[in-house]
């Protein structure tokens, strides 16, 4: 794989300001340096430890074998179950909703939606045999309809009001399975890793604490209809029942979450009340919370494939009611589906604790690399709110190289395009990419930039409480789960056995599984194959690349969406501070000075860069708890600039072009680190804290790697030439520190700082934790 195993967030490498004068005679400035010298403290700057060189990112790399497979822990599954559907292709069995407006004259495609208050409706709908579901339920009692409701997290305080309300109508069943970690707290000893002893926990003080004890107890405190099933308490009535997985202490674990949005609406046989006998199913991206985000949902309406997810829900069920966590559900076979086309397909799979469906996405670009003919690709689209699979990423990187026609469309979150985050998306478009699990992952080359055009969504909630350690704001976050490969002209494998060729087609893979390898988690994956012809797929990715230009001062292109959040992580600003055209002419202004022919001309233009970094540093930040004085910034820069002057200077880079906006960032990132002093978060789990503590003791090399890149040598320098010029840059590095100046928090204090990086994605209060964002 193009990256090294390493580990988390990056904390501060500072610079002694009383020893610039080693190095002020590579370049004039306007910066005052009593002012870069505020706040500095004398110190040993530590020796330098030596690292062997990597290939070289401008030399080209030996061509890479596509992998398959690459989580080591996940298992692969045992058993294939064949289905048949009753229609003719996945467009007629499938409604989509989705919460972002798009143009579309599909009947079946509904832009632009509250998927909350559409999924309560739909609740209601069943409820009252109405809306979609009137014609089904003609004649049917309510003691014929069940409700199963397998939720990560439901904040919305009506969610329960309804499910209470099907008890007290007498249905059939009213079955709930959320994750009890969002629900319940518990007091665990020292050496307890987990339980299932829900008769000792307490509701947390959220809405689901308090929504789940609205079910479980009446207000007298006597029992109400619903009952917590775990070892040893069994339900009062059978039909209405919560299940969870064990609680975890985060002390000793980091909780693996029940993932899943899926909700299933029953009719029950009149003769077997626990016989269905029509099932409808809702599947989302998105949990039953308010915030504003970017999310799809899909109703499916095909029994043999709606049949088998009602049989896995009994199965989690089961296993939760015998004290077992997640990757204790019993083994359950990849459903996959033939319709009555004969050439469209669908596969559907849940990770149970132990399978990663992602290595689908990545065994198909591996294919697609191998043989052309057979997998001739025209397009990919990508909608994610994690980017931490390195291998498909590593996949995506030689198929591009071997397909050299089609293009990358699609949007990636704010907070894993960071070039310091979970994620791998900046190494797309030629920014480093330094992440907790795989450290420092090295761009794509410039040749394949081009073939991108991706967006990064950029959107804050104005009025939410604070979001993270930081005090950042809150933002819109870009939760989809999808992925779109468009191949065309080609033979497939139909029902049968038999080939046919087949003008083009579509897979798409959808579902709750970030695109991730965090398989411990309970997800679901859905794999379709449509036909060229199909409405649906063509909307799937009108949903993702219309809203792309519909709301351009939030979704950015990605090379200046990923170059606004790493200035805004060197300043220590909220990217919502940095009005968009200030970032375009930083940016603008160091692509420009790569074009210029002389040194002079060139450094006119990266310090005008500088000056408006320094401006943007002087800007009221939305950043509350901590931020640096202003001669941290202002040091910064000048050290950069020296290393850029020096660079321009020295013969052995003269036919190796400029620092560009890209490579800049790579010197950001030598110096974008949290103060040594940072208290830790306490949402931060155990393995979070540990992570950050990895990546603080192997960040020297981190920092060597990282000049490697931002010099980017020649293809025809000698080993031993380039070696000497990164230690020429890295002692350049070492004769400063910086003092980092945190400002005052309440009561005026000073001590230490917050992580720059918050792990916590999700607007979170302390009692509702966020979705887990490891890889």
């Amino acid at each position: 794989m193009f990256y090294h195993e390493r580990s988390s967030t990056i904390k501060i490498q500072t610079f002694f300001i009383l020893q610039m004068a080693l190095i002020a005679a590579f370049i004039q400035t306007p910066f005052d340096s009593s002012q870069a010298a505020e706040g500095s403290v004398r110190a040993q700057a530590a020796p330098r430890a030596t690292h062997p060189r990597r290939p070289r990112v401008s030399k080209p790399r030996a061509p890479r074998e596509p992998q398959k497979s690459s989580a080591p822990k996940a298992q692969q599954p045992t058993e294939v179950k064949q289905l048949h559907s009753d229609f003719t292709n996945p467009d007629e069995m499938m409604e989509m909703w989705v919460t972002h407006p798009f143009p579309t004259n599909n009947p079946k495609v509904h832009p632009n939606t509250n998927l909350v208050e559409m999924t309560k409706t739909f609740m209601k709908n069943f409820r009252e045999a109405d809306g979609i579901f009137k014609e089904d339920l003609k004649g049917v009692d309510v003691n014929r309809r069940g409700i199963v409701v397998e939720m990560y997290r439901a904040t919305d305080p009506d969610f329960y009001s309804i499910l209470k309300g099907m008890a007290e109508d007498q249905f059939a069943e009213v079955t709930f399975i959320p994750d009890g970690n969002q629900v319940f707290n518990y007091k665990f000893t020292d050496n307890q890793i987990s339980t299932s002893d829900f008769g000792n926990a307490t509701f947390k003080n959220n809405v689901m604490g308090k929504g789940v004890r609205d079910l479980l107890l009446k207000e007298d405190g006597h029992d109400a209809e619903f009952s917590m099933v775990y070892p040893g308490h069994a339900a009062r009535d059978p039909r209405y029942q919560i299940f969870s997985q064990v609680l975890w202490s985060k002390k000793k674990h980091e909780p693996d979450i029940y993932h899943v949005k899926l909700i299933l609406f029953i009719i029950f046989s009149a003769e077997d009340r626990t016989k269905p006998e029509k099932i409808f199913l809702l599947a989302s991206t998105g949990n039953l919370t308010p915030e504003p985000r970017y999310n799809r949902m899909f109703l499916i309406k095909d029994q043999a494939l709606n049949r088998e997810i009602y049989e896995h829900s009994k199965l989690v069920r089961q296993n939760f009611a015998n004290g077992g966590a997640i990757k204790d559900i019993p083994a359950f076979p990849v459903l996959r589906e033939d319709f009555k086309d004969g050439k469209s397909t669908l596969q559907w799979r849940f990770t149970d604790g132990k399978y990663d469906p992602n290595e689908d996405i990545e065994n198909a670009l591996a294919d697609a690399t191998k043989d052309k003919s057979k997998f001739p690709i025209l397009k990919i689209v990508l909608s994610h709110f994690v980017s931490s699979d390195g291998q498909f990423f590593d996949n995506l990187e030689a198929l591009l190289k071997t397909q050299i026609d089609f293009k990358v469309l699609g949007t990636f979150d704010k907070n894993f395009a960071d070039t310091d985050s979970w994620g791998h998306a900046p190494i797309i478009m030629g920014y480093p990419s330094l992440t907790p699990a795989a450290g420092l992952s090295w761009p794509f080359p410039p040749e394949l930039i081009s073939r991108f055009d991706i967006h990064i969504y950029e959107k804050p909630i104005p009025g939410l409480p604070e979001a993270n350690p930081l005090g950042e704001p809150n933002y819109e976050i870009y939760h989809d789960k999808s992925t779109e490969i468009e191949y065309g002209n080609s033979q497939i494998e139909t029902v049968g056995g038999r080939t046919e060729n087949v003008p083009g087609y579509y897979v798409d893979w959808l579902g709750s599984f970030n695109l991730s390898h965090h398989f411990e988690s309970e997800e679901y994956q859905m794999m379709i194959r449509f036909m060229k012809d199909s409405a649906l797929a063509k909307a799937i990715e009108d949903s993702i690349v219309i809203p792309m230009g519909t709301e351009p001062e939030f979704s950015l292109p990605a090379n200046i969406g990923m170059f606004r959040i790493s200035l805004s992580r060197m300043i220590h600003h909220s990217v919502f501070d940095m009005p968009l055209q200030d970032v375009q002419k930083v940016y603008n202004d160091i692509e420009q000075a790569t074009k210029k022919d002389t040194t002079d001309e060139a450094m006119k233009l990266y310090q005008s860069a500088a000056d408006k970094i320094v401006e943007l540093a002087a800007m009221k930040s939305q950043v509350t708890k901590w931020k640096p004085g202003p001669g941290m910034v202002r040091s910064r820069l000048q050290t950069y600039l020296n290393i850029i002057k020096w660079y321009e200077n020295e013969p052995a880079f003269a036919k190796n072009g400029k620092i560009d906006p890209q490579r800049f960032i790579s010197l950001v990132l030598t110096g974008d680190e949290a103060p040594s002093t940072a208290e830790v978060d306490p949402r931060k789990t155990v393995n979070q804290q540990k992570w950050q503590q990895t990546h603080e003791r192997t960040k020297a090399k981190d920092v060597r790697e990282l000049l490697d890149y931002a010099l980017g040598y020649p293809e025809d320098i000698q080993d031993a030439d380039a070696n000497r010029l990164v230690d020429e840059a890295e002692k350049m590095l070492d004769f400063a520190s910086w003092e980092m100046k945190a400002a005052p928090r309440a009561g005026g204090s000073t001590k230490g700082s917050e992580p720059a990086v918050p792990t916590a994605t999700q607007p979170a209060s302390a009692e509702e934790e966020p979705e887990s964002v490891r890889p």
